[in-house]
């Protein structure tokens, strides 16, 4: 364990925070790191406490309260992992919200610079850069200018774009009970894009705040690329259970657009930079070791909660 004491902001918007930031607080307070996290709800404090993390509750779009927020924790580090709100298996709708790219960051930087911060970890995503199709033309412009934006500020700072997220988490989890109960899903597309798991992303996160690089872009991808459908009939098959497509006009209809066009933005982010400047590289290579290990996860949390109520 490191000797290390500094206090993190973790900046997070949902009532349940993600399972990165539930596994990025675990692995920062295994390393001696004081660690702040936002939510705004009673069960997402709870989530935090569990993982040994102090909740505090702000609205990310106001610098005067991050800024109180950052005093009371003496934190010298913030990690922005509220962008990471909006990404999980694609198989899902999400909650897009261009204010937490937009408004959210820009009261970041401020709060940043107001509190004396040291350090800032923006958090985006590895499909930045690799085209700008119609469906998603508007998020993927805010999500580059957000990037600009951390890195012109004066803060040191640093970028990391993460693959789609998978793993231990509430989203994954909604996908394993909407199989089960077999709903349709979206099967997925043939496009390979990149992936990467949550204990992975986590700890490409803790890295970067030990290590502090400045002024750059890393990809925090796994090994190999996958296009979403090989991810769902994977996942599905790994448990036994079937996949019921969702019918092409349900998906025109119902569907959602955005994710649909991000799928179809090809893989082209590169992990190399990233394993030479933060010494890191994926637990799990592919998709399938990182599924396989999610599985594992949840099949001895069932049985320990079988056990308990015995």
């Amino acid at each position: 364990m490191t000797t290390q004491q500094a206090g993190i902001l973790i900046t997070y918007t949902p009532e349940i925070p993600g399972g990165v930031a539930r596994e990025l607080t675990r692995q920062l307070v295994a390393h001696g790191y004081r660690v702040t996290v936002m939510t705004n709800g009673s069960d997402g404090a709870r989530v935090i406490r569990g993982a040994g993390g102090l909740p505090a509750y702000s609205s990310l779009t106001r610098a005067g309260e991050i800024r109180s927020m950052l005093k009371a924790a003496n934190a010298q580090v913030i990690v922005n992992l509220a962008p990471q709100s909006m990404n999980h298996v694609p198989a899902l709708k999400t909650a897009w919200d261009e204010s937490v790219l937009s408004a959210g960051t820009a009261a970041v930087i401020d709060a940043a610079k107001e509190a004396g911060v040291e350090y800032l970890l923006h958090t985006s995503y590895s499909y930045v850069g690799g085209g700008v199709p119609d469906g998603a033309a508007d998020f993927l412009r805010a999500a580059a200018a957000a990037e600009r934006k951390v890195l012109a500020s004066g803060v040191p700072a640093a970028v990391l774009r993460f693959g789609f997220l998978y793993g231990d988490s509430a989203e994954l989890a909604a996908v394993r009970d909407a199989l089960r109960l077999g709903r349709p899903l979206d099967p997925g597309y043939n496009v390979p894009v990149s992936w990467v798991s949550i204990s992975d992303a986590a700890n490409a996160l803790l890295r970067a705040v030990q290590r502090r690089p400045t002024g750059v872009t890393l990809n925090v991808v796994d090994d190999n690329e996958a296009t979403t459908a090989e991810f769902m009939n994977y996942f599905t098959q790994a448990q036994g259970l079937g996949l019921a497509p969702r019918l092409p006009f349900l998906s025109a209809l119902t569907g959602d657009k955005q994710v649909t066009a991000l799928m179809h933005i090809p893989a082209h982010a590169d992990n190399l930079e990233t394993k030479n400047a933060l010494g890191w590289s994926p637990r799990f290579a592919d998709y399938r070791a990182g599924i396989d290990d999610t599985l594992l996860t949840w099949r001895a949390r069932a049985y320990e909660a079988e056990e308990v109520a015995r």
